[in-house]
């Protein structure tokens, strides 16, 4: 019976040995998984702020883009007005000069057509 009883004992002792290394083991790999749980979050989190800055400035930009291709809408229109308003004073060679004009304000009109339709 002693011989069962240290066996049983060597069989518990050996237990306990397998116990205490699970919980080196477990302690172990919780710090690495927080370790590196931490590092993802203060990466993300960084990629985070330059996403949102790159958002930000991407919008401003784009806002500037639209006002400027509008102050030109507005420009061409003012340049048009102001031709047709021209046209009933002046001579057939200033005609000839004006219609050159105009074919350039209409290649400009198509040019910022495409970019508002690339851009919108």
């Amino acid at each position: 019976m002693e011989d069962m009883n240290s066996k049983f004992d060597l069989v518990l002792e050996g237990h306990a040995a397998l116990d205490t290394k699970i919980e080196k083991y477990h302690y172990s790999l919780d710090t690495k998984i927080e370790k590196h749980h931490y590092s993802l979050d203060t990466k993300i989190e960084k990629y985070h702020s330059e996403l949102q800055y790159f958002q930000e400035e991407t919008r401003a930009n784009f806002k500037a883009l639209f006002d400027y291709l509008g102050s030109i809408d507005r420009e061409l229109t003012a340049i048009k007005s102001d031709i047709n308003d021209l046209r009933n004073e002046l001579t057939e060679t200033h005609l000839k000069k004006l219609n050159l004009l105009e074919k350039r304000v209409m290649e400009l009109e198509k040019t910022v057509a495409q970019l508002k339709k690339e851009k919108g």
